[in-house]
């Protein structure tokens, strides 16, 4: 839903000699791009990152990664992570199965400096809480990895509920959104 909503912002405002659609928000806004993308996927090494999550509903933890570009050019965020894990303080991996999703709209287009979400929703965890925690983020075809703290606002060390003991926790990949920078 939130993915949806923050979509449905998207204007159609062209800029002149391009086929961008962009928001109107601050310069360091992100931006989504029409068709065919000829901007360079993102790398780990152009963004850094900070997360958090708070309930989503039905026992969900809906989480937020707010992606900063530090880039000196353009860069577009428009494939599915090929893993994400929820990494205790003690360097340990929850067991939680990643459930990639896919990628629904246009690519979204990266600033210098602007910020987008990569949305994940945390589903069926019967354990103990495992306190603090940091995600970390695989991008595709090698473009690196990105870790960051997933304990920030708005309820910090927020749990998803055990639904279904016995069942594996999930971790799902909801996509990109467009955030002002």
């Amino acid at each position: 839903m939130a993915l949806l909503l923050a979509m449905a912002t998207v204007t159609g405002c062209g800029e002149a000699g391009s086929s961008l659609a962009v928001r109107s928000t601050t310069t360091s806004a992100s931006r989504t791009t029409s068709g065919q993308s000829t901007f360079p996927s993102c790398t780990a090494a152009q963004l850094t990152a900070s997360g958090g999550r708070q309930g989503g509903g039905f026992q969900t933890a809906h989480g937020d990664v707010n992606l900063r570009s530090i880039a000196a050019s353009d860069c577009v965020l428009n494939e599915v992570p090929t893993a994400v894990a929820l990494i205790k303080e003690d360097g340990t991996a929850l067991d939680v199965q990643y459930q990639p999703g896919m990628v629904t709209g246009q690519p979204l287009l990266l600033s210098p400096r602007g910020v987008a979400d990569l949305i994940v929703s945390w589903a069926n965890w019967c354990g103990a809480n495992p306190g603090p925690l940091r995600i970390r983020i695989s991008l595709p075809n090698g473009h690196g990895v990105i870790d960051s703290p997933f304990n920030g606002p708005p309820d910090y060390n927020y749990v998803p509920g055990c639904i279904q003991p016995g069942q594996p926790s999930t971790l799902q990949f909801v996509g990109y959104a467009g955030d002002e920078g």
